[in-house]
């Protein structure tokens, strides 16, 4: 994951690692999350991937 993160220019790059780091590996290998809300907490994560996914297609069609 290193490698795409430097492939990514800013403000992608840190926006990237924030995602990496919740969910990869705060919430996957130390499996802290909150149990209590686990439905709206993965809708929220959802969310917010599939919204940087769409920034990241957008500003490559600037450049393509």
């Amino acid at each position: 994951m290193g490698l795409i993160r430097r492939m990514l220019p800013e403000p992608y790059r840190e926006e990237f690692k924030e995602i990496i780091n919740v969910l990869h590996i705060k919430y996957f290998y130390h499996g802290d999350y909150p149990k209590d809300s686990v439905k709206e907490e993965f809708e929220y994560w959802y969310s917010k991937v599939g919204y940087f996914v769409h920034k990241l297609e957008k500003a490559l069609e600037k450049v393509y």
